[in-house]
């Protein structure tokens, strides 16, 4: 054999060995690829799950925010507040707004939050 047939015989075995190495690089390619898409459905499967469930969580009622004062006295309470439970219901007054308390001259007590 002469040089110049050596030398094709060598640059076809170059090409089949890149075309080789593009096939398992393509191989790995198509596995990366499913392992994205199976991600992303997975993903996409869960991210559906979670919007069915906040779609289904009810919003809460919130109750209406009351504040009590006696006439007599020079701060404004909570309901709750120990204060407010000892108001005699003839001397108590109500305020829908910690806004208007303050308009009619109470001060807030420590349990009316911020």
């Amino acid at each position: 054999m002469n040089q110049l047939e050596e030398n094709i015989i060598q640059s076809f075995r170059l090409v089949k060995n890149d075309i080789t190495e593009l096939q398992r690089a393509m191989e790995q390619l198509h596995i990366n690829q499913n392992k994205i898409l199976e991600f992303v459905n997975d993903t996409r499967d869960k991210e559906n799950e979670l919007y069915q469930r906040v779609k289904g969580i009810k919003p809460e009622q919130k109750q209406p925010v009351i504040f009590v004062a006696s006439r007599a006295g020079k701060s404004v309470h909570e309901p709750n507040c120990p204060f407010a439970k000892n108001i005699k219901q003839d001397t108590k007054v109500v305020f829908d707004t910690k806004a208007k308390a303050i308009a009619s001259g109470y001060k807030l007590c420590e349990c009316v939050k911020g």
